[in-house]
This record gives C-alpha cells, sequence and structure tokens, in this order.
C-alpha cells in the first residue's frame, strides 16, 4: 500500500482540498505535513500591490525539493511563474466553479451597497473590475484565511469581501453569498494543483489519472523569418507541419500557404490589427486548451520586436507547455541581402537592435551599429536624433524594404539625407561605418 507524505498549508480550506484530491484516489493513502506559508505568517502583505509570486508556495515549495514530503496541494492560481527548478505539476484538477462572489452585510448586492463603502478584495483583478462598477467604492486589501475574511464583515470592519465561489463551495458556506459576480477571474481559480518533483515519475503516475492537463495541446512560438519561404527553418518546416491550427503574422501570409492546418491571421498592416494582443493571447490559450497543437507564426524571430515574450509568459502562467522555434530576424536577413556586415573588424564590434516607433521612444545607445525597426514613417526622427547625439552628418544609412520578398529594394544613403526620404513600406534601417565606403564619413 502506498502511503504519500503531502505538504499543505495549514487553513481550513487548504486542508479541505488535500481531503477533495485523495478523495479521488481512495487507494492512495496519505500522511499530512501541514505549514503556514510566507503569506499566512505576513498578512500585513497587501495582495492589491505585487506580493513576491511564490508568496503562498515557497514554503512547500521548499519542503518538496528537500525531500520531506513526496507533493504538494496548491489552489492552482497560486503557483508562481516559472515553477522552482526541480518542480512540476504532476496534475491539474478539473475546475470547480470558477466565479468570484460577494459577501456582505444584510446581504447588499454590488449595486445596493452605500456609496463609500469598505470592500475586501485580495488581487488587482478584483479591484479593477469593483471600481469599474463602483468607483466610489473604498477597496481596501483583505488578507487572512476564508473564515476570518468574512468575520471582517461579520464584525464590521468591511461593509462587503469579494471571494472565490469555489472557496465557499469546498467550506460550506455558500449560504454567505449575497451575489455571484459578473467579474472575469484567475484563469486557474477553481483548479487544485499538486506539484512534485520532476525526478519522481513514480508519482506522476499516481496522479496521473488527475490530470486534465494532459489533455490540453502545445503551443509552439515558431519564427517565420523575413518572409520568403526558403528563410524558413527546417524545425519550424517540421512543427507546421505537425500542428492543428496556426495564427499567422503579415509577413507569414506566403508561408502559410503550403500547410494543411487551421489558418488564422493575427497580424497587423499599416496600423490595422486583426486583434488585439489580449485577444490574440487568449485566443491561443483556449485552442490549446481544446486540445490543439497550437503554432504562433511570427515574422522574424518570435523574440525580437515579436512580442513573443508576452504570449510566452500569458501562456506559461496558465501551464501550457510552449516550445519555441528561432527564426531568421530582420535584420541579419536585410544586412545578408543588403551584403553588409553587422560586425567587421576594426569598424564595428557591437549591435543593437532598436525600435523606430512611436518617434518619442527612438533611443541611440552607444554601439557601433544600429539596427531600427518598424522606422519607415519616422526615418527624419531617427536622423535627427542621431545627428543630435553626434553621429557625423556622413555617416552611412542603408534601408532595406521588404527584405528577403520579390519587391525587395534597397536604398543607400547617409544620415544627412536620410531625413528627406519618404517611405511607407516596412523598412530595416541600419546605420553605421559598416553600411558604407569608410571615405564618405
Amino acid at each position: 500500500m502506498v502511503k504519500l507524505i503531502i505538504a499543505s498549508r495549514n487553513s481550513p480550506l487548504a486542508l479541505k482540498q488535500v481531503e477533495e484530491v485523495f478523495g479521488l484516489l481512495p487507494k492512495i493513502k496519505y500522511r499530512l505535513l501541514a505549514a503556514p506559508s510566507y503569506g499566512d505568517k505576513h498578512k500585513n502583505i497587501s495582495l492589491l500591490a505585487s506580493p513576491p509570486p511564490n508568496i503562498f508556495t515557497k514554503e512547500l515549495d521548499e519542503i518538496v525539493l528537500r525531500g520531506q514530503a513526496d507533493a504538494a496541494v496548491h489552489s492552482a492560481k497560486d503557483l508562481p511563474y516559472p515553477l522552482p527548478d526541480g518542480l512540476t505539476v504532476a496534475a491539474l484538477l478539473p475546475a470547480g466553479d470558477q466565479r468570484d462572489a460577494l459577501v456582505s452585510k444584510n446581504n447588499w448586492s454590488l449595486k445596493k451597497l452605500p456609496r463609500g463603502a469598505a470592500v475586501g478584495a485580495s488581487s488587482p483583478l478584483r479591484r479593477r473590475e469593483l471600481l469599474a462598477r463602483r468607483p466610489d467604492l473604498r477597496i481596501v486589501s483583505l488578507r487572512g484565511n476564508i473564515g476570518e475574511r468574512l468575520q471582517k464583515v461579520d464584525c464590521g470592519q468591511m461593509t462587503a469581501v469579494v471571494v472565490a465561489v469555489c472557496a465557499l463551495q469546498r467550506l460550506g458556506l455558500t449560504g454567505r453569498i449575497a451575489e455571484i459576480l459578473p467579474f472575469p477571474t484567475h484563469p486557474l481559480q477553481g483548479h487544485l494543483a499538486v506539484t512534485t518533483r520532476a525526478d519522481r515519475r513514480d508519482l506522476l503516475k499516481i496522479f496521473r489519472p488527475l490530470d486534465t492537463h494532459r489533455a490540453w495541446g502545445r503551443a509552439a512560438l515558431v519564427g517565420a523569418g523575413p518572409g520568403d519561404p526558403l528563410l524558413l527553418t527546417r524545425q519550424a518546416d517540421i512543427y507546421l507541419r505537425r500542428t492543428d491550427v496556426i495564427f499567422y503574422d503579415d509577413l507569414a501570409r506566403t508561408i502559410v500557404e503550403d500547410y494543411a492546418a487551421r489558418k488564422i491571421y493575427a497580424g497587423k498592416r499599416k496600423g490595422r490589427q486583426a486583434h488585439t494582443q489580449e485577444t490574440i493571447n487568449e485566443k491561443l490559450y483556449q485552442a490549446v486548451r481544446a486540445g490543439l497543437n497550437v503554432a504562433r507564426l511570427k515574422g522574424g524571430d518570435p523574440f525580437i520586436f515579436g512580442r513573443g515574450g508576452e504570449e510566452l509568459e500569458y501562456l506559461q502562467r496558465r501551464l501550457v507547455t510552449v516550445d519555441v522555434v528561432p527564426g531568421i530576424t530582420a535584420a541579419s536577413a536585410a544586412a545578408a541581402l543588403a551584403k553588409i556586415p553587422l560586425t567587421k573588424r576594426g569598424q564595428s564590434a557591437s549591435v543593437a537592435l532598436l525600435s523606430g516607433h512611436p518617434a518619442s521612444k527612438i533611443k541611440v545607445p552607444a554601439a557601433d551599429t544600429l539596427v531600427y525597426y518598424m522606422a519607415g514613417t519616422t526615418l527624419a526622427e531617427v536622423a535627427a536624433k542621431l545627428l543630435r547625439s553626434g553621429q557625423p552628418p556622413r555617416l552611412p544609412a542603408i534601408c532595406v524594404l521588404n527584405a528577403s520578398l520579390p519587391e525587395q529594394r534597397i536604398i543607400r544613403t547617409t544620415l544627412q539625407e536620410l531625413k528627406h526620404l519618404k517611405i511607407k513600406t516596412p523598412l530595416i534601417l541600419i546605420v553605421g561605418r559598416t553600411a558604407g565606403n569608410d571615405a564618405e564619413i
């Protein structure tokens, strides 16, 4: 008979959560190792600010990593991003009720709360949603276990508090609900998670039957290169052939034609955006949850001015498995196609990749070669800033329009003349000694 040591916080809700997990594994015996978390011991820390991401998990993680416990049970929304090295999620249980509830004096609804009433909230999201509907309320930091939070209403310290419906259900306190709130909630609210050491394959096998996460698909952030299908990497091609759905950017329009997956345009062109970034993030997440393998095909490299970092974090915070496939970024492609080296012994020992948009945020760092992305409409501003920084007027500059595409065009000029160019086509601007003949400077 297997008997495990399970770490948990020592609040009534946390202990109920452990019972819920092992109620689904009746043949597995366990011994509880309860310990307060850092957040439990420091209730003066406001959750409305920026508390440590592991405020409720650090002590339990350390117990598991030291081998004092086999696994830990958490509210999934409390898990930090990323997980500590050596830990993994052995199981993400199906979500309970993911909604928020209002518990209030006299069972008042949110609409009926008195003006200026003190309402307790334990996350910036809840504060934002409350103030969006009732800007007159006074939102205060809410701490403590569920019983302690409700006591703040009972003793008159607060007029109302916002708590998770699933927490009230687990503790048999649904009779305290005055109103179910129409708020968006944390995507992992209602889920329980079991964490263990990544090398404990025996435990991964035990908890596998509870893991809804294994039915999810995977996501890949794939670099499409500068646009020419021949510059797509072999690894990118493999991912695209295996995927179920491709979310693609404008530069990848031609590339996606060769693949059978469902295609969803998620690009931006001349200020027109198919979807907001927030919508793209959520569509990726929901497609993975539906069991689909998803490729996010991004122009160039996913992590060079492609907002790939934001998409990676968004997905990983929701426990999505994400692969990243590098791509040829526009800077190296444009330079190679214009036959100019970004670095060259004796001329350029450093390169800076910069955004040329918006004009108010253009930077001029101390690098030998400067490469500006998205500078088509701000060439005059870039030139002016470079000249003000002390760069010589005849410093070579090259504009590479539509790099690698059939309509590619290369314009060779200098800083002095750059400000007079009027170009609306997407381009890469390269400035530095390697962009021209030394005699031009």
